[in-house]
């Protein structure tokens, strides 16, 4: 989407659904890790809309260069080559993520170079930055996909002198114990964490069959016990 309305615009940077059910384990299923990598995606781009912001989608084939560092760099200098003089990047991981947070960010970086949303976890789940301030290759070498991101992400700001601030601090989704967090906290409230709630209770229940029937393969063994004689015709 392009919309010259405004100077700044959002960045939602993904992998598709499929290679994203394969880098994530959510639930011991490919086709339900694909089902939660779908609703993710599509939850995000649901809430990029709302903001009523221009913005844009790099998925996997749209991505250039070797690292997650550089392709990331790459995305928003790209975004910057449009025209648009502040980014706001956001990944598919925080369904908690609204419309009134990224309307909130594009207001703080009216004030400040750089917005950070840190996770409850120290990475991060929103960053907006400003031309004037985006050094790319301090930018791609920064600590991504680790714990200490958000640290990384704040020394970036003052070693360069940018002004910046913090959002308030959000949960994301890359396992199974942060999936069911969310499913348990948000269901009464969101169809998609209802749709994960169902996901994870159709999993416990298959597992449950499966030690179920491992139970009585192991009774049948120890006790000599064995099917009755298949009947020939």
């Amino acid at each position: 989407m392009n919309n010259q309305s405004t100077n700044t615009a959002i960045l939602l940077f993904t992998h598709d659904a499929e290679t994203e059910s394969k880098r994530k384990f959510f639930l011991n299923s490919n086709k339900s890790n694909r089902t939660i990598a779908e609703k993710l995606i599509a939850t995000s781009v649901k809430k990029i809309q709302a903001s009523g912001l221009p913005h844009y989608v790099f998925s996997t084939e749209q991505q250039i260069g070797f690292s997650f560092g550089e392709r990331l760099s790459n995305a928003i200098e790209s975004v910057f080559n449009k025209g648009y003089k502040k980014v706001i990047v956001v990944g598919n991981d925080c369904p908690v993520l609204n419309k009134r947070e990224l309307q909130e960010a594009r207001q703080l970086l009216e004030s400040n170079e750089m917005v950070v949303g840190p996770t409850t976890k120290g990475g991060s789940y929103l960053i907006g930055i400003s031309e004037s301030s985006y050094n790319k290759d301090s930018f791609t070498n920064l600590k991504w996909g680790t714990k200490n991101l958000l640290d990384d992400l704040l020394c970036y700001a003052k070693s360069n002198s940018t002004s910046y601030c913090t959002t308030k601090h959000l949960s994301d989704i890359n396992n199974y114990d942060e999936l069911q967090e969310f499913a348990n906290k948000y269901s009464y409230v969101s169809a998609t964490a209802r749709l994960f709630s169902s996901l994870l209770s159709f999993q416990k229940i298959k597992l449950s069959l499966n030690y179920f029937f491992i139970r009585i393969s192991i009774v049948r063994f120890l006790f000599g016990i064995s099917a009755p004689p298949a009947v020939c015709c």
